[in-house]
């Protein structure tokens, strides 16, 4: 298995990854780089599929859905999503109009999804981005 890291922008709010998930590893947290890094606890690979495109989504003050962590090389981190990334549309739905718990459902669907977001210097983008199993990918 190798070391997963995920980046966040910030960790005062909880970005969940699952607890199944994490009994699996030691984790330790690199505060100067945003970074949570998991070490496995042994070499049995995980029994459940991990689907995900690699990314988090939560609302800011405004109510601007953002990026609030992305899995280093992950499908979201392929297409260049960012922590901080504005999400403007998932699949041509304008995505400020729709509710954080209709966003969820949204990336919990196992399908490739387009996104349209604004990163950091104010450029729109949009791409596809695949639904992964990174349990398969990730650990080995």
């Amino acid at each position: 298995m190798e070391r997963l890291a995920i980046s966040s922008n910030h960790f005062d709010k909880k970005m969940t990854i699952g607890k199944a998930f994490l009994d699996n590893f030691i984790f330790s947290i690199d505060y100067r780089n945003n970074k949570l890094y998991l070490t496995p606890k042994s070499e049995k690979p995980l029994e459940l599929p991990i689907f995900s495109y690699g990314f988090g989504i939560d609302k800011d003050s405004s109510g601007a859905p953002r990026v609030s962590g992305v899995w280093e090389d992950s499908p979201a981190d392929k297409v260049g999503l960012k922590p901080g990334n504005e999400i403007i549309s998932i699949n041509g739905k304008n995505a400020k109009d729709l509710p954080i718990l209709q966003l969820l459902e949204i990336l919990n669907t196992r399908q490739d999804i387009k996104v349209k977001f604004s990163n950091l210097a104010g450029k729109v983008k949009l791409e596809t981005i695949r639904v992964e199993d990174l349990a398969k990918r990730v650990i080995r």
